[in-house]
């Protein structure tokens, strides 16, 4: 896992409540950072697949090899 850097979390700021007491309908929230998390999540979706092909390709194996060898 070298190379990955570590995923930050940042907090926004908490803004003071409007005059009136009301509180917007929607809430703003702040843009994602696709950014920090893209190596992270392409490094974890290469692994999974690389842990599926090893494992299906030793699954074959195991079950080609597990009753000798085959008989026409």
């Amino acid at each position: 896992m070298t190379g990955i850097p570590p995923l930050t979390y940042e907090p926004s700021p908490a803004l003071p409540a409007p005059p009136g007491g009301d509180t917007p309908a929607v809430v703003d929230l702040p843009p994602p950072r696709s950014a920090a998390g893209a190596p992270l999540l392409a490094a974890l979706a290469r692994r999974a697949s690389a842990a599926r092909s090893r494992w299906s390709r030793s699954t074959w194996r195991r079950s080609a090899n597990c009753c000798g060898p085959r008989t026409a």
